[in-house]
Order: C-alpha cells, then sequence, then structure tokens
C-alpha cells in the first residue's frame, strides 16, 4: 500500500470516528434530555397521584371504622345474620355515598357478605392470608388487594370486627381500580392546575 493510500485511509478512519463520536454523543444528549423532560412530567404527576391515593385510603379507613362502630351493623353481624348485615351496609353506603363495596370477612378469613357483584358468600379471600392476620393483631390494614370472587383489585382499607375483647372478622372497604377509576385519577391530574396533560396512568 502506497504511502498516499495510507494517508487517505488514516484521514477516512479519523473522520469516520469523529462522526460516530459525534452520532453517539447527540443520541445521548437527546436521550438524557428527554428523560429530563419526561422527570419533569412525571415526578409531579407521581406526587400527586401518591397524594390522591393517600387520601382514599384515608377516607376507606375513616368508613371502615365508622362502620364497625355502627351498631346497627354489629348486632347484625354478631348474630350472623347476613340478611341484616346486607341491609345495615346499604343503608350506610347510601348515607356515606361510597364509591366502592365492602367485604365483610369472619374470624376463619371466609366472606360472610360482600356488596361486590357477584353476591357471593362462605368463599376464602385468596392469597391475602398475611394481610387478614395482620388486621387481627394489629387492627388495620391497607393496601392494594383482592378480596372479591371476581378478583377485583383494588385499594383496600381493613379493620377488624369487634365483640368485647374478642375479634369476630374483618370489615374491608374497596375502591376498584377499574379503567374509570384511572380514567377518573388521569382527568383529576390534568386538572390540578400543575398542567400535567398527556400522562397516561399504567397498572401492573
Amino acid at each position: 500500500m502506497g504511502l498516499g493510500l495510507k494517508l487517505n485511509f488514516a484521514f477516512l478512519t479519523v473522520i469516520l470516528v469523529m462522526v460516530l463520536t459525534h452520532a453517539g454523543y447527540q443520541i445521548f444528549m437527546e436521550y438524557t434530555g428527554s428523560r429530563a423532560a419526561a422527570r419533569k412530567i412525571v415526578d409531579p404527576a407521581a406526587r400527586k397521584l401518591i397524594r390522591e391515593i393517600d387520601q382514599i385510603q384515608r377516607r376507606n379507613l375513616d368508613l371502615a371504622g365508622q362502620l364497625e362502630a355502627d351498631s346497627s351493623f354489629k348486632q347484625a353481624f354478631n348474630a350472623r345474620d347476613r340478611e341484616a348485615v346486607a341491609q345495615s351496609i346499604k343503608s350506610f353506603a347510601d348515607k356515606v355515598a361510597l364509591p366502592g363495596f365492602v367485604t365483610i370477612i369472619d374470624d376463619k378469613g371466609k366472606v360472610f357478605y360482600s356488596s361486590d357483584t357477584p353476591a357471593k358468600f362462605g368463599y376464602a379471600v385468596k392469597n391475602q392470608g398475611a394481610e387478614i392476620q395482620y388486621v387481627m393483631h394489629h387492627n388495620k390494614w391497607y393496601g392494594a388487594a383482592s378480596v372479591s370472587i371476581a378478583g377485583t383489585l383494588a385499594i383496600t382499607d381493613m379493620v377488624p370486627v369487634t365483640n368485647g375483647a374478642n375479634v369476630t372478622g374483618i370489615i374491608a372497604v374497596c375502591q376498584p381500580i377499574s379503567t374509570e377509576f384511572l380514567t377518573g385519577m388521569q382527568k383529576t391530574l390534568e386538572l390540578s392546575g400543575e398542567h400535567l396533560s398527556g400522562v397516561d396512568l399504567a397498572l401492573f
């Protein structure tokens, strides 16, 4: 290979390295720039979402406590009168405008009554044994759980039902995480005054 050919090859190699380096730098800068732009949207949305879910959990927990203190409910549940329990929960839900449903679990971990559909009872709550035991011993539990026969994932708050010093069951107040719920939450984010438009909520 002649000297001129070697010089041309070296020159072309240097240019190729410079072009590839520049292209790599551009891709990296676009990547970090797009990540920074995304974080400006996602971070406020995530904070707002956490606040909204926290408010739902606090309200659910408060409603569960109110129902547990309701004399007509406690009397019906301690008598294991399912029809009276259903009526007391319906009256309570109408009074407080309950957005979700209520599931009553007995001290064996089986559903005594649920206002969710389909109306079934006597089945064991799947995969929530640890949560139920926690409520029995610590007086409350909240988080995402499924306590319905339909397997509905919900923001769930549970408190124990007591009869004197004995825990006789559990009240679970549930806000289903449905398409309608996510659409409403998305609209809440958009109307929050934080200019959070174009945010899609993903659940897994």
